[in-house]
């Protein structure tokens, strides 16, 4: 598992606590007096200790760390981040590592925007489950900028708002014996031209089966074709300033289950859009609100109950259709004290199962629910953080109720915050029912798989510079294929299907 972050001057990390104890020694990394810089750290999740912990930037200037994904394929991690050199230019990158459990190693390419940049990426996630000889993966951000932003000599993003969010697609290509970015395309939200209006893009999401990314934030104002979309406007609403869903086709235009809606207030509201989800079929968003909302003009409201504060949401929507399927909430239990629940990320899992991570003050509770079910407490100064299991099967009714009493646990640590990558996987069962053999391999090779949640998938065999080798339809139970003609090496087996993305290493002597 590997995470980010930013230090000041120094930053000292003990090895873990694993099976065995608390690990001994410790990992530091030092900077230059007044400097700041980046780090990203993997962890070992069988045990937690950390395997290494590198600085990321140069010495000569200050460096922040906003965001990190992974492509699940082969271990590649992305980092984005802003970087200040000796000029006080700002500037944002995006760059590629291929690490190991010994470090990072050079970056293996690295985009970056122009100098004087005024912008952030909040929000990336990288797209590999359908890799093809040409096209590896595709890696997808988000973020906000002010003024003007471009990577490259790509076309200038303006505007004259006091925001506006963008969205961007990078691929990746074989090409000979390495791999090259091509820019698709980053484009702007097109929030109104006022200067009180404004945009930000807070978090993205992609679909395995179609490409497609789901994107949320905050915006204040109209927005007329979003992020380029002809006709998907987000419109003005009292005013107000609440969370948006936006879903964009791997293109960059329109998607068949099209997805642009905003928290709709029923009274006067603000509200927020964090971060979202895509599982199976359907797409999950979190955010704040302050009063009741509802998430289609044509839907129930959600209700803002207990006493005042912003509240945490959760809505779903049907990704085939753009429709709204259901919301939940939390509430305040208190009748006279200020309350406020700020999520930070939602994840989901292959058990039904969404977490969502964040810091609440004061008190905290379900909509959904017995009222004094999974309250919440916290009286000392500053926040404390919660981590909320969500049933996110069926209608949702139940969505923030469980049988267990700990569905929303405190952490009791004071004013933490989260980044907004948070992965959880099931690999240790899907390994446990694949078995390839034998391996190495002189001739005829078996593939046999005993899963039940993956009726359809595919076999794509790699060799080591791209090159695709076999392709062919998998079954449940015992696949065959021949290795006799495949050159001596080492071949990377991959298995692409429905609630499927895993991956094999094959060795041919």
């Amino acid at each position: 598992m590997n995470f980010k972050g930013e230090y000041n001057e120094s930053i000292t990390i003990m090895n873990g606590q694993g099976d065995e104890g608390f690990g001994s020694g410790s990992l530091t990394l030092s900077s230059s007096p007044g400097t700041r810089g980046g780090f990203v750290a993997q962890l070992n999740r069988d045990d937690g200790k950390i395997n290494f912990i590198e600085h990321v930037g140069s010495a000569l200037s200050k460096n922040r760390l906003t965001e990190i994904t992974i492509n699940e394929n082969n271990g590649d991690i992305y980092v984005a981040g802003q970087t200040y050199d000796i000029e006080s230019e700002t500037r944002v990158f995006i760059r590629k590592y291929k690490p190991s459990l010994l470090g990072l190693a050079s970056p293996h390419w690295e985009q970056i925007s122009n100098p004087g940049t005024k912008a952030i990426i909040n929000g990336m996630d990288y797209d590999g489950a359908s890799p093809t000889i040409e096209d590896m993966g595709s890696l997808w951000f988000t973020g906000t900028f002010r003024e003007s932003f471009r990577f490259g000599f790509d076309a200038l993003l303006t505007t004259s708002a006091q925001s506006d969010a963008f969205v961007g697609k990078f691929s990746e290509y074989y090409a000979g014996s390495g791999d090259y970015v091509v820019r698709n395309f980053v484009k702007k939200g097109n929030v109104t031209a006022l200067p009180t209006y404004e945009m930000e893009g807070n978090d993205i999401d992609t679909d395995p089966g179609t490409g497609n990314a789901y994107i949320t934030g905050t915006k204040t104002g109209e927005i007329f074709n979003v992020f380029g979309m002809l006709s998907e406007d987000l419109p003005l609403v009292g005013g107000n300033t609440g969370g948006y869903f936006v879903a964009m086709k791997h293109d960059g235009d329109v998607p068949t289950g099209n997805l642009s809606e905003i928290t709709y207030p029923a009274t006067s509201v603000y509200g927020t859009g964090i971060s979202v989800a895509v599982k199976n079929d359907k797409v999950y968003f979190t955010g704040t609100r302050n009063d009741d909302v509802k998430f289609a003009l044509t839907e129930p409201i959600l209700p803002h109950t207990g006493f005042a504060g912003n509240h945490l949401y959760i809505v779903a929507y049907d990704l085939s259709t753009g429709n709204y399927v259901w919301a939940n909430g939390t509430q305040n239990p208190s009748i006279d004290v200020t309350s406020h629940h700020y999520p930070f990320a939602i994840t989901t899992n292959h058990e039904g199962h969404a977490y969502i991570v964040g810091n609440f003050w004061s008190k905290m509770g379900y909509i959904d629910g017995t009222p004094s079910s999974g309250n919440l407490t916290y009286t000392s100064n500053g926040g404390s953080l919660f981590i909320m299991r969500v049933d996110i099967e069926g209608d949702g009714e139940k969505a923030l109720e469980s049988t267990l009493s700990d569905d929303i646990t405190e952490i009791n640590q004071e004013q933490i915050q989260f980044n907004r990558d948070l992965r959880i996987e099931n690999s240790s069962d899907i390994k446990n029912n694949i078995l390839l053999y034998p391996n190495p391999s002189n001739g005829q090779t078996f593939l046999k798989m005993e899963l039940d949640n993956s009726s359809h998938y595919e076999i794509f065999i790699h060799s080591l510079d791209g090159k695709l080798i076999l392709q062919q339809n998998g079954v449940i139970g015992t696949n065959e294929f021949n290795t006799t003609n495949f050159e001596t090496g080492i071949y990377i087996i991959s298995l692409i299907g429905e609630n499927l993305n895993h991956q094999l290493t094959l060795i041919k002597n």
